[in-house]
């Protein structure tokens, strides 16, 4: 096998590596590394020296198809996709990791908050700011309302509209700023 041919089995091997770019953007990596690969076949080197600082294709093409997958969440801003890209990435992020956590705690604060408005709307004292003593202080279901008061009335219909809200920001928040750290250290590390 010639200089020539291993480079073209790497640069085919790069190619299926980066199938989740667009094609456009593909043929831009591909063609920049092709350039740099000529370049150092020229200057004297074997193939294998050329290739030895760009690794194997797989290697070379994983910081590319994760820079286009956090690239994509990012502009997207669809909860679904940014939530599947960072799953993508715990198991070699601790950021990514956290990223989920926080937006699991506050998107289930939300979800809680629909669930307990749907609930108010069905059976109103099942739900509600109660006091069940002179410390205890519930918002949501209690289990005796019989002995508790009910303190907000209908305006826990705001108390749980502000915590959907909240919530909702604070999920979607979580995600954005750890695919945007993700990103930050990809690019400098």
């Amino acid at each position: 096998m010639t200089d020539r041919d291993t480079i073209e089995t790497w640069l085919k091997a790069l190619d299926t590596a980066l199938t989740a770019l667009p094609d456009a953007q593909r043929a831009d990596v591909i063609a920049e590394a092709r350039g740099h690969l000529e370049e150092r076949l020229a200057a004297g080197l074997s193939a294998d020296s050329a290739l030895h600082g760009f690794g194997s294709a797989k290697t070379y093409a994983q910081g590319f198809v994760d820079h286009h997958a956090l690239d994509t969440a990012l502009s997207s801003k669809r909860i679904i996709v940014m939530v599947t890209t960072l799953a993508g990435f715990t198991s070699r992020s601790i950021i990514a990791f956290f990223g989920l956590m926080g937006a699991l705690l506050f998107g289930g604060i939300a979800l809680g908050s629909v669930v307990s408005v749907v609930l108010k709307m069905i059976n109103p004292a099942a739900v509600g700011l109660w006091k069940e003593s002179d410390t205890t202080f519930t918002l949501g279901t209690v289990n005796n309302h019989i002995g508790a008061s009910e303190l907000a009335g209908n305006w826990v219909y705001l108390i749980f509209l502000a915590l959907i809200l909240v919530g909702g920001f604070l999920a979607r928040g979580s995600l954005i700023a750890a695919i945007r750290s993700i990103k930050n250290e990809t690019i400098v590390g």
